[in-house]
């Protein structure tokens, strides 16, 4: 034994203390670097319900990489007395937050106005399930709104006589109050319709089948180029008298208007079979509404199509690129080289 040391007594108590310092340095390492933020890009729309408590919002927040240890949430929460007073609310937390600030907005509550982002091509069901996550509006109530017997009608004309708001909600970026009316929320949607689309489609007769023919370019041609074709093509096989034939308008029945909900997406031979109106492999002319809503470009490419000798088209696996063939022939050729 080092003669230093008095007896085993002391000796142990030195190691005792080594170890103890060594053990509280690495907890605070692990301790600090638990509190900082988590680093990813991904964001999420947190919704604390009445009674919720910290361990259920803590593993989500883990579970959608926003926050680095839900150990060191949970005790950082305790340490600061704060872990029984979060707020009920729809929050935006992102992984470039730390774990005190988001702590500190759970226990603040929400902001009051809410930063919502809808993309091209969603549809109202999609729409309905994005503000309802948020609080903004309750579930299902836009996706049940009666606006043909509401005041809407009579501040959107081009409501009259059509059975669906969808196409009409232009998608954009848009600031949303926490437990808005669902009425309230539409009318900033079609506020920007009346800005943005109506304009262009207002003076046309056929406006809303021009509306329809967009959200069928919306969800099958990333191009606009190829959009103004592939909008050529389908007005003349409607011309023609042959159905239009696009895999888009089936999958819409056959996901009940959920596109990215829906787990089977992929078309199936007894998918064109489906007893749809928005089956156009049996039926004649446009599906008796949209699909999804549209931007500016999308529409313009509707209203200004070009004319060619193609009849079919088909969207490659791999490249995504359109493919275009004069016949039937061609086209089957293309299947099977594309769409392996």
């Amino acid at each position: 034994m080092n003669p230093h040391f008095k007896n085993r007594g002391d000796f142990i108590l030195l190691i005792f203390g080594v170890l103890t310092a060594a053990i509280l340095i690495l907890f605070s390492f692990y301790f600090y670097r638990g509190l900082k933020p988590a680093g990813s890009d991904f964001s999420i729309s947190l919704k604390i319900e009445k009674g919720q408590g910290l361990k259920e919002a803590a593993a989500t927040l883990s579970r959608d990489k926003i926050i680095r240890s839900i150990t060191v949430f949970k005790l950082y929460a305790l340490f600061a007395g704060k872990a029984q007073y979060l707020k009920p609310g729809a929050y935006q937390l992102s992984g470039q937050m730390s774990a005190p600030e988001i702590i500190n907005l759970l226990i603040e509550g929400p902001d009051q106005d809410v930063e919502i982002y809808i993309r091209e091509g969603a549809t109202v069901k999609e729409i309905d399930r994005i503000l309802s996550a948020a609080a903004i509006i309750p579930k299902n109530s836009l996706v049940n709104l009666d606006f043909k017997n509401s005041e809407l009608t009579d501040t959107y004309p081009q409501l009259k006589g059509i059975d669906s708001l969808e196409g009409l909600l232009y998608p954009d970026t848009y600031r949303f109050k926490i437990n808005s009316s669902v009425e309230e929320a539409v009318r900033k949607f079609l506020n920007n319709f009346q800005d943005k689309i109506w304009p262009l489609v207002s003076q046309k007769n056929n406006w809303y089948e021009v509306l329809i023919l967009a959200s069928i370019l919306e969800k099958e041609v990333p191009i606009f180029k190829d959009q103004q074709l592939v909008a050529g093509i389908l007005n003349k096989r409607v011309s023609s008298g042959m159905p239009i034939q696009t895999d888009a308008t089936i999958i819409y029945a056959k996901c009940q208007g959920d596109f990215l909900s829906c787990s089977e997406r992929q078309l199936t031979k007894n998918d064109l079979k489906i007893d749809s109106p928005y089956n156009s492999y049996r039926k004649l002319g446009w599906p008796p509404t949209p699909i999804v809503n549209v931007n500016q470009m999308t529409v313009k490419a509707a209203l200004d199509p070009t004319s060619s000798n193609y009849w079919y088209y088909l969207s490659a696996y791999q490249s995504k690129e359109t493919i275009f063939s004069k016949t039937l022939e061609e086209h089957n050729k293309n299947r099977q080289q594309y769409l392996k």
